[in-house]
């Protein structure tokens, strides 16, 4: 649901809704949702404006999803390339 939000450009309320899945992704140990939901929460930072916060949230799920060895790792990469070129301006 917050991905869709995302989408729809309501941030406020997918930030909303993806801190609730990380609280509860993070109580359950599920780090696959733990780095998608970083991930978004991310992208959340860097569409509102917020680089530091955007960095950090990027960082965090780019080391988890290298960690885990998944796919999220290219999507975190090319993220973080678009919040520093952002940040670099």
């Amino acid at each position: 649901m917050g991905v869709t939000l995302i989408t729809l450009e309501q941030y406020s309320e997918a930030e909303t809704k993806i801190q609730d899945s990380l609280k509860i992704s993070q109580d359950i140990d599920y780090k696959y949702l733990i780095a998608e939901s970083l991930k978004a929460l991310a992208e959340i930072a860097h569409k509102t404006d917020r680089p530091k916060l955007a960095l950090t949230r990027c960082q965090e799920a780019l080391e988890l999803s290298k960690e885990l060895g998944i796919p999220l790792v290219k999507h975190c990469e090319e993220l973080l390339a678009e919040i520093q070129d952002k940040v670099g301006k």
